[in-house]
């Protein structure tokens, strides 16, 4: 179940709006990677990515791609190994921003869109 806007809750899993730089390796399902979110640095692994989107006009391009490649946007569902009080880019600025870091190197940037309970998901993995 997703959270309503606003929430302030401790969250496993969020889908974010990324926009993915010049990464030698391309983001796919199940990668983990390293959450840099305000002075924090989470483990995080990809659970889902749901859609490309076109950097100009960010219409969806593509459905359920395999692999968002350099310098494109997408939509991804990422989840925590512990659960992380997050809130929305549209509810909360600061607290709705993040970076992706894989092996030292930051490869995207992104803001969080929608939230998931902790509680459940433990069951969803």
């Amino acid at each position: 179940m997703w959270l309503s806007l606003g929430s302030h809750a401790a969250v496993a899993v969020v889908r974010t709006q990324i926009i993915v730089f010049d990464a030698a390796v391309p983001l796919i399902k199940g990668q983990k990677v390293m959450i840099h979110y305000l002075q924090c640095q989470r483990p995080a692994t990809i659970r889902r990515l749901v859609s490309q989107l076109s950097k100009s006009s960010g219409e969806v391009v593509r459905k359920k791609p395999r692999a968002l490649g350099r310098n494109c946007a997408g939509v991804i569902d990422l989840i925590f190994d512990r659960p992380v009080c997050m809130d929305t880019y549209s509810a909360c600025k600061d607290l709705g921003r993040l970076t992706i870091r894989m092996q030292g190197v930051t490869v995207a940037a992104g803001v969080v869109t929608e939230l998931h309970e902790a509680a459940k998901v433990e069951s969803v993995t």
